[in-house]
C-alpha cells in the first residue's frame, strides 16, 4: 500500500476518491492479476508489457481518457524498470476505474468467446495433428513400398546394363566385321564405277558435240520462223488496220443509213396510221353501201313479191269475171 500511496503522490485528489481508491486497492490485493504484476516488479528479464504488445488492456468506451505514459526501457537499472512496472499499474487502475459494468459485462462476453474460439481452435488443432500423424504414417508406409520397388528397379536397372553393355560389345564386333565387307565390296564397286565414269564421260562429250551441232541447227530453225513470225504479224496488223478503217467506215455508213431507217420508220408509221384511217372508212363507206344494196335488194324483192300476188289477184279475178260471164250466157 505504501507504494499505491507513492503512486498518487504529488496528485491533488480529494479525500473522498482517495479513500474509494484505497478500498479498491485493498479488494484488489487478493486478485491473481496483482500477484503476477508485482512477481514481474522484481524479475530482471520480467514479461513484456501488454502495451508493448499492442494488446487490447480492456473493452471500455473512455479509453482515450486514459493518458498512457512511455518510459524508455532500461535493461540494467532494476529501479527504472520498477517504476516503469508502477506507471503501468497506475495507467491499468486507472483504466479500471473508469470501465462501467456493460463495459465489464461486454469485456467478459468477450473473453468468453475468445476462450471459445480458443477452445475450438485447439480441437481443429488436436484434429490436425492426428491427421498429420496419421498422413505421416501412410506416408511411411508409402515411403517403405517405394524403397522396395525402387531397389527392385534398381537391380533390374543393373541386370540390364550388364545385358546391353555385353549385348553392345557383339554388336560392336559384329558391326565391324559387316564394315570390313562393306569396306571391301565398295573398293571393288568404287573401281568398277571409276571405269564406267570414265566411259561415261566419253560418252557425255561425245553428245555434247552432237547436242551442240543439233543445237544450232535448231536455233537458226528458230531464228528463221520467228522472222517469218514476226513478217505475218506486220502483214496481220497492216490487213487489221485496212479492215478497221474499213470498218469504221461501214459503221459511220451504217449509222447514217440507220439514222434514215429510222426516219422513214417515223414516216412509215405516220403513213400507215393514216392508212389505217382510210382503209376503217373505207370499210365502213362499203359496208354501209352493202346494207343499202341489201336493203334495196329487199325492196325489189318485196315489190317483185307484190307485182307477182297483184297478178295472180288480178288474173284470179279476171278468170271469175269470165266464168260468171259464161255462166250468165248458158243460162
Amino acid at each position: 500500500m505504501i507504494v499505491f500511496h507513492y503512486i498518487f503522490q504529488g496528485h491533488n485528489l480529494d479525500e473522498e476518491f482517495e479513500n474509494k481508491v484505497r478500498h479498491f486497492l485493498y479488494s484488489m490485493q487478493s486478485q491473481p492479476l496483482i500477484n503476477k504484476v508485482l512477481a514481474g516488479m522484481i524479475f530482471k528479464n520480467g514479461e513484456q508489457l501488454a502495451n508493448d504488445r499492442k494488446l487490447p488492456e480492456t473493452i471500455t468506451n473512455f479509453v482515450n481518457s486514459v493518458k498512457w505514459i512511455n518510459v524508455p526501457q532500461f535493461t540494467q537499472n532494476n529501479k527504472t524498470k520498477l517504476v516503469k512496472y508502477l506507471i503501468h499499474l497506475r495507467t491499468l487502475l486507472l483504466t479500471k476505474l473508469l470501465t462501467t459494468p456493460e463495459d465489464e459485462k461486454r469485456k467478459k462476453k468477450y473473453i468468453k468467446e475468445l476462450k471459445t474460439r480458443d477452445r475450438e481452435c485447439q480441437t481443429k488443432l488436436d484434429e490436425l495433428i492426428k491427421e498429420l500423424d496419421s498422413q505421416v504414417c501412410a506416408n511411411n508406409t508409402e515411403s517403405r513400398k517405394i524403397g522396395y520397388t525402387i531397389s527392385k528397379l534398381q537391380n533390374e536397372i543393373d541386370n540390364l546394363e550388364k545385358y546391353l553393355a555385353e549385348r553392345k560389345k557383339q554388336i560392336n564386333t559384329e558391326e565391324e566385321k559387316k564394315i570390313t565387307e562393306i569396306t571391301e565390296q565398295n573398293n571393288t564397286n568404287e573401281n568398277s564405277l571409276n571405269k564406267e565414269i570414265k566411259n561415261q564421260e566419253i560418252l557425255l562429250e561425245k553428245l555434247i558435240e552432237t547436242n551442240r551441232s543439233e543445237e544450232e541447227a535448231i536455233r537458226a530453225t528458230i531464228y528463221k520462223i520467228e522472222s517469218d513470225i514476226e513478217s505475218k504479224i506486220s502483214k496481220y496488223d497492216q490487213e487489221m488496220t485496212v479492215l478497221q478503217d474499213e470498218y469504221d467506215v461501214l459503221k459511220a455508213e451504217y449509222t447514217e443509213e440507220k439514222n434514215a431507217y429510222d426516219e422513214l420508220n417515223e414516216r412509215f408509221q405516220i403513213i400507215n396510221e393514216e392508212y389505217q384511217k382510210i382503209m376503217e372508212e373505207r370499210r365502213v363507206e362499203e359496208e354501209r353501201r352493202r346494207r343499202e344494196e341489201e336493203q334495196r335488194r329487199q325492196m325489189e324483192q318485196a315489190v317483185t313479191t307484190i307485182q307477182a300476188f297483184w297478178r295472180s289477184f288480178k288474173t284470179r279475178r279476171m278468170a271469175r269475171g269470165k266464168k260468171g260471164g259464161s255462166r250468165r250466157a248458158k243460162k
